[in-house]
């Protein structure tokens, strides 16, 4: 689910300032296993749960300047992620830093259990440390001044 509201208000002597605001359920996390090199979802969609709610608020100010001659300068202040939070978006879902290895493609069509399977294997998987931990977060607060001159 996602929620946007988008506000602007100009002053009386020209200024204006506008608000973003943005929040929206986390993201599914899905556990992931490698079979011939692509990626499957070998315990169902959303098994690992969902990342925390994301909100967000971005801030700008603008004002035009008049100058002589019909000229204009126009200056932006942004300011995104205003309260610099730093919510995680998603989790490591690769459950093992190796791909899976099955003796043919009818064993995958029909059905099996992962974990047995890579118990089973010559060389077992080797787990991926990383599993089930944030791997990404939101940017931080980030502030941009913008000039524009026009003649």
């Amino acid at each position: 689910f996602q929620f946007k509201a988008n506000g602007g208000y100009r002053m009386p002597w020209g200024t204006q300032v506008g608000v973003n605001f943005v929040a929206n359920s986390g993201l599914l996390n899905t556990t992931s296993v490698s079979y011939q090199g692509v990626p499957v979802f070998v315990f169902g969609r959303g098994d690992m749960g969902r990342s925390p709610m994301v909100n967000y608020t971005d801030l700008n100010f603008t004002q035009n300047i008049s100058l002589p001659r019909n000229m204009n300068v126009l200056l932006q202040f942004s300011i995104d992620n205003l309260f610099d939070q730093d919510t995680e978006l998603t989790k490591y879902a690769t459950k093992y830093r190796d791909g899976l290895v099955l003796p043919n493609d009818d064993v995958f069509f029909a059905g099996f259990d992962t974990t047995a399977r890579v118990a089973a294997m010559k060389s077992p998987a080797r787990p991926n440390d990383q599993y089930g931990k944030a791997n990404s977060f939101m940017g931080a607060r980030s502030a941009r001044f913008f000039a524009k001159f026009t003649f």
